[in-house]
C-alpha cells in the first residue's frame, strides 16, 4: 500500500527531519511519499482532504485511525493520498481532522505521518501505543 502527503510547500527545519523519520520507520509497513507544491495528482486512489475541524470533518482516536487504515487495506486500496489543506479541483471521498484547532500545514503533516505510523504499530500489535 502506497500513502502519498500533498503539502502546500517544503517542511522545514524539525517537521522536516521527523517527516522523514517518520517515512523511514514506516518503509516496514507501506510506501510513503512526500510531494509539495503544485504536484500534478494521477489516480490518487483514496483521496483524504485533512483540514481544521468543522462540521464536515471526521475526527478519529488512534485506534480509529487504524481501523481506517485496516478498512483500506482490506477493502483493496492501493494507494491512499493525504491533501494537507486540500487543493485545486480535486474530488476528496473524505475530509479529516486531526487536530481541535487549525496549525501549520507542516506541523500538521508530521501530526498525519505520525498517526499513520501509530495506526500500523497498533494493527500489528507493536508496543508504540500506550
Amino acid at each position: 500500500m502506497t500513502f502519498d502527503l500533498y503539502l502546500p510547500s517544503r517542511a522545514r527545519g524539525f517537521c522536516g527531519e521527523a517527516i522523514g523519520e517518520y517515512r523511514k520507520r514506516l518503509r516496514a509497513f507501506c510506501k510513503c511519499g512526500v510531494h509539495f507544491g503544485g504536484v500534478k495528482i494521477q489516480n490518487a486512489g483514496v483521496s483524504v482532504l485533512v483540514r481544521e475541524p468543522s462540521a464536515d470533518t471526521a475526527q478519529f482516536s488512534s485506534e480509529g485511525f487504524s481501523e481506517l487504515i485496516s478498512g483500506w487495506m482490506n477493502g483493496g486500496a492501493s494507494k491512499v493520498a493525504f491533501f494537507i489543506y486540500g487543493g485545486d479541483g480535486i474530488n476528496y471521498d473524505m475530509s479529516v481532522a486531526l487536530a481541535y484547532y487549525k496549525m501549520d500545514a507542516d506541523l500538521l503533516a508530521v501530526l498525519l505521518i505520525e498517526q499513520i505510523y501509530r495506526g500500523f504499530m497498533i494493527r500489528s500489535g507493536r508496543a508504540y501505543h500506550k
